[in-house]
């Protein structure tokens, strides 16, 4: 079972659908409390047990605490007070039944009559009197008669009551159009089982037997006799029409005919209803439960109290396309005017076309299909549509580029296209047709597309075909290079050997490691600091002899200052000296010339003092400055050589200078280098490793070595195939595909006399033409220019020529 099918397709058609026969398939459990009433035998009683048992709950909850103590006569008012409730609900829904049943009866008495009348009905059956007619002019009463007629058939012929209708009934007909079955009475959510139908509208929990469809047409008396009708035209669409799963528009599609065709004020409102609808179906909203907040619960209160309106009822795709099949219908084509004929095609087709711009995509197959039909019958259409709406102008206009997008993003599955293509395809050959026909019609006709898909082949000025072969072009397929047929391309296969280039490759870069971890060098921007690399060439442009003067000079004062302080503390040490060998303490008790060593205590305190008079002197002592290293900042990212970002413009801050320096160019030669230093700029904190070079990134990708990669080259109108002998040169356009590098080049071949081609390429047509060439070209970029000579060959077995 597909998932379009049935009941199912409730999920992913359109939400729930109502129930069949009336009552909702949503509330059809049966609670616990009446259960016993659904099964008494009798359903009189179990509907006034029910309709008792609801207003004596209902009136308990009114009670208060005074009122506890019930007697009997209280019970039996209360009991006779509810019986006249349940006696005037009654009265109210039998009334409500035979006025339902009225209308009903009034519909279908109009349903048989266009039945019956055929090819012969008009309006002029429900048209009254002049005299008695209650509006002011007989056209106004044809007009009011027509839109009561189209609200009467719309009734009885929509699928409204099934559900299938809105985003539900354009889902059923875009696939009834790509070959799937629906069927539009399966509705296998309605619990209530055949042949039964509820009690009342209120009370769905009791169910009565009802027959099936009643046919009310079985007999009728005439004054002579009793003559049966159970096998007239009418009696048979009885089943259909007293059905609500459609089927009854097969029966009054001949009166729907002659009265399009016979009252303008008819078919004007037909016309304006197909309209209406078409809008209606291409706004619709694809909603889903995503992104839902509390914010929106108003508004879906309120779209869901419109879609219960009546007079808001979704719209019927089916019905649409019926009523505009009626419009182009032959034998109403016979019975109008040019004029009248032009005009309801025209607005049939713009009305149509305001469905391209829905947001579903097999709605927009439909309408596709549906304006490409309306247009080849009537080309004139197209200047009406575009003059009055610029929306469907510019969408026509831009029709080409859609095509030519969709058909490439489906060029793996050629030759198998989708339904969706099919019909964008033909509705773009309905306009090209319209415009060659009526020359005073014009649309812009410039093509845009994404980086994705391939620019149009333009031939070359030299291959331009004259008059008489653009008119022997049968199809626009074929003069714009779209079939790849015998007439006009020929495919050659063959394989390009790239060979071996001697070279040194240059060893792998850190930087590759280093971005795989995700830890690469920023880049080189303005703004950034540098300074000589190892590469540098350039003289001293970035003050290096300054810094290394500044740093020598610094050097030997400093060198003087540390000589001068060693002079000053040598004499002070001598005298230190000499005073403690002189001095004696003379309260000391030990020999001044016993050889053992002196006291503890003098020894602690003497050297402490020596230590604070040391860090006094060394506190006394200048700091040095250091030196400024020779940085520079980048001004702006320039050229090397034609290559762009290969090097950089940078003011050195020594020297005020200006210069451009290689980063990666000339062979991946690097002059300065990335370094972060502190704000005084006499410490390099960090320094950054280079990029990694365009020659190593092409040895990474195989640049160099032998390659042998299958190529196809499409010749557009071969010397070879049209006859064109080898006497004289010839050429012609082609594209070469490069399968590997999934791209293909407009190329320019040349036919010589001596059998040899030489194929030229000039351009990326599709394909990436910034990326992806390293094993071709050692860069990037595509590289046009390259020319191919293919050579004839003689096989030592044959004899035989081959290319």
């Amino acid at each position: 079972q597909h998932r379009y099918y049935g009941s199912d397709a409730s999920v992913h058609l359109g939400s729930s659908r109502p129930s069949l026969f009336g009552g909702s398939s949503g509330n059809l459990k049966t609670p616990k409390g009446s259960a016993g009433s659904t099964k008494n035998d009798n359903p009189t009683v179990a509907d006034i047990s029910s309709r008792l048992s609801k207003i004596l709950i209902k009136a308990s909850k009114q009670k208060t605490p005074e009122d506890e103590l019930v007697s009997f006569d209280s019970s039996m008012n209360l009991l006779r007070d509810a019986y006249h409730k349940i006696d005037e609900e009654v009265d109210n829904e039998l009334k409500e039944v035979c006025a339902s049943l009225c209308v009903l009866y009034s519909q279908k008495l109009v349903m048989h009559t266009m039945v019956s009348h055929s090819n012969q009905f008009s309006l002029l059956s429900f048209l009254p009197n002049l005299p008695d007619t209650p509006w002011s002019f007989a056209e106004d009463a044809e007009l009011e008669v027509s839109r009561r007629l189209w609200q009467v058939l719309e009734h009885c012929t929509s699928l409204q009551s099934s559900g299938w209708v809105g985003e539900a009934g354009a889902m059923a007909v875009a696939a009834e159009a790509l070959g799937l079955g629906i069927s539009a009475g399966d509705n296998k959510s309605n619990s209530i089982p055949a042949g039964m139908c509820p009690v009342s509208a209120s009370n769905d929990q009791v169910l009565l037997l009802c027959g099936g469809v009643t046919q009310f047409l079985s007999s009728a008396v005439s004054p002579n006799d009793l003559t049966s009708t159970a096998l007239t035209f009418a009696a048979c669409s009885e089943n259909a029409i007293g059905s609500d799963v459609g089927g009854s528009l097969a029966f009054i599609r001949v009166s729907l005919q002659s009265a399009v065709a016979s009252s303008t004020s008819f078919r004007q409102v037909i016309l304006a209803a197909v309209r209406r609808a078409i809008r209606l179906l291409a706004v619709t909203e694809f909603t889903s439960d995503e992104g839902a907040s509390e914010e929106d619960d108003t508004d879906l209160e309120r779209k869901r109290s419109e879609s219960n309106d009546p007079s808001g009822s979704a719209p019927d795709a089916r019905l649409v396309s019926f009523l505009t099949g009626v419009l182009l219908s032959e034998p109403v084509s016979e019975r109008l005017l040019d004029r009248e004929n032009v005009a309801v095609r025209s607005g049939l087709f713009e009305g149509w076309c305001l469905g391209l711009l829905s947001a579903s995509s097999p709605w927009r197959m439909v309408c596709a299909f549906t304006a490409a039909s309306i247009l080849n019958t009537c080309p004139q259409a197209l200047s009406h549509a575009t003059s009055r709406i610029p929306v469907i102008a510019k969408y026509l206009g831009r029709l080409e580029s859609t095509v030519l997008r969709r058909t490439w993003a489906e060029r793996a599955a050629v030759p198998v296209c989708s339904k969706y293509s099919q019909a964008l395809i033909e509705l773009l050959a309905s306009v090209k047709r319209a415009l060659r026909l009526c020359p005073d019609t014009s649309l812009p006709s410039c093509i845009k597309v994404d980086a994705a898909t391939p620019l149009p082949f333009t031939p070359s000025c030299s291959n331009a075909k004259t008059e008489t072969e653009v008119s022997e072009c049968k199809s626009w397929e074929c003069s714009e290079g779209w079939v790849l047929s015998n007439t006009g391309w020929e495919i050659w296969t063959g394989s390009v050997e790239i060979m071996e280039v001697e070279w040194k490759p240059p060893p792998r870069s850190i930087v590759r490691t280093l971005m795989d971890g995700g830890e690469g060098p920023p880049l080189l921007r303005e703004d950034c600091t540098v300074m000589r690399g190892v590469d540098w060439n350039t003289d001293n442009e970035d003050g290096q002899d300054l810094y290394e003067e500044d740093k020598l000079e610094k050097e030997e004062q400093k060198r003087a200052t540390e000589e001068e302080e060693e002079i000053i503390e040598e004499p002070k040490e001598t005298e230190n000296v000499a005073a403690e060998s002189e001095f004696v303490d003379p309260a000391s008790e030990e020999d001044p010339t016993d050889p053992s060593p002196p006291h503890v205590k003098e020894e602690t305190v003497e050297p402490e003092k020596n230590d604070k008079k040391g860090d006094k002197s060394k506190k006394k002592k200048k700091k040095t400055v250091a030196s400024k290293l020779p940085l520079g900042t980048v001004m702006s990212i320039e050229p090397w050589d034609g290559i762009p970002a290969m090097a950089r413009r940078v003011r050195w801050h020594l020297t005020g200078k200006e210069g451009i320096y290689r980063y990666g160019g000339d062979g991946g030669r690097f002059d300065i280098v990335h370094v972060e230093s502190n704000e005084k700029e006499t410490r390099v904190k960090k320094k950054h490793p280079p990029p990694e070079t365009l020659e190593q990134c092409a040895s990474r990708y195989g640049f160099g070595k032998r390659r042998n990669c299958n190529v196809l080259l499409r010749l557009r109108n071969c010397p070879i195939r049209n006859g064109c002998t080898r006497d004289t040169e010839s050429s012609c356009d082609g594209i070469l595909e490069w399968p590997d590098l999934g791209a293909g080049i407009r190329v320019d071949c040349t036919f010589y006399p001596d059998g040899a081609i030489s194929v030229t390429e000039k351009e990326v047509l599709y394909g990436s033409k910034d990326s992806g060439w390293e094993i071709r070209f050692g860069q990037p970029s595509f590289v046009p220019g390259t020319v191919m000579v293919i050579s004839p060959t003689v096989h030592a077995s044959t004899g035989l020529e081959d290319t």
